[in-house]
């Protein structure tokens, strides 16, 4: 026998869930630990970031102070290689001499530099972190840590507010420099376009780096969790295993799918952090809510045909 109370009970209960249910569906799966993510980062941890570098270097050749370009001065004179433990090892193959110029004349400041495209809105986010590590007996460079922004040329100036003493720790242990824009570099204005890092003097010494990043405060940079951000990228690459080659370049490996055995193409470069995860639970909040919709309005019409008495 049809209960009205009963069935008018059962409908609210599942418009209540439909509210619920699309409420987690609007949701991001990440909105928890998206405040402490980076607003832009080169990401030397992941074979992905450091596909993204390889291309830098391939057309950094002729290009040695240009501050688009990852690498300055290297050309040949630097191995890099990446870490399956996620950071990139670069050691000198070549000694500069006293003057500060390599073998060709170069003026090189005394040191080996990196440049990382590391592209924000200093307005917004005001926080630089590196992390990095320096072999135990390395040489601390005098050399200062340099950032690029839109109202500057192509090159690193000297600029005063455009750079800072690097800080730079050689204790042979992970080390994070966090660079406070506004007191550090004040002449940095607009959007910042790369950084530049002195990483080693002497042949032999190591660098090892794991990611320079932009944050929008300095509790985000020091609570940044690089392992969850590393894993959200293999996991948005999960098609593809690899290889790294004796010549530091990559080995891309397309998975066999499991139904034909058939490999899948491989995404060699790129490094988004929007994984898959948080996309097929957003899809499947909505496919829920859009069935309790039909449920609901199944029941209401019935509920309104009893009352009319048909």
């Amino acid at each position: 026998m049809f209960n009205k109370k009963r069935a008018s009970m059962t409908a609210s209960a599942l418009i209540a869930l439909i509210l619920t249910a699309a409420s987690f569906s609007i949701l991001p799966a990440s909105a928890e630990s998206a405040t402490s993510q980076p607003g832009a980062i080169v990401d030397y941890g992941t074979v992905w970031g450091y596909s993204d570098f390889l291309e830098n270097v391939h057309r950094d050749t002729e290009h040695l102070f240009t501050g688009e370009y990852t690498v300055h001065g290297m050309d040949g004179k630097v191995d890099y290689i990446f870490n399956k433990e996620g950071y990139t090892t670069f050691t000198p193959k070549e000694p500069l001499d006293e003057k500060g110029k390599d073998a060709n004349g170069r003026y090189q400041q005394g040191d080996w530099r990196m440049t990382g495209e590391l592209e924000f809105d200093s307005s917004e986010y005001g926080f630089i972190a590196v992390k990095y590590r320096f072999s135990d007996r390395a040489h601390i460079s005098q050399n200062h840590i340099y950032i690029r922004d839109d109202s500057h040329s192509g090159e690193f100036e000297g600029t005063t507010g455009m750079w800072v003493e690097n800080g730079l720790v050689a204790d042979g242990e992970w080390n994070v420099r966090i660079l406070n824009i506004s007191d550090e570099l004040p002449s940095v204005k607009g959007t910042v376009k790369s950084i530049r890092i002195p990483i080693a003097s002497r042949v032999g010494e190591t660098f090892d780096i794991q990611y320079a990043a932009a944050f929008k405060t300095e509790e985000d940079a020091l609570n940044f969790d690089y392992e969850a951000y590393k894993k959200t990228v293999a996991d948005s690459h999960d098609d593809t295993d690899w290889e790294i080659n004796e010549d530091g370049t990559i080995k891309w490996i397309p998975k066999a799918t499991p139904e034909s055995g058939s490999s899948v193409s491989p995404a060699p470069s790129g490094s988004s952090s929007e994984g898959g995860t948080g996309k097929t639970a957003i899809i499947i909040c909505v496919c829920a809510a859009a069935v309790l919709v039909c449920a609901a309005a199944v029941i209401l019409i019935v509920i309104r045909k009893k009352k009319s008495g048909k």
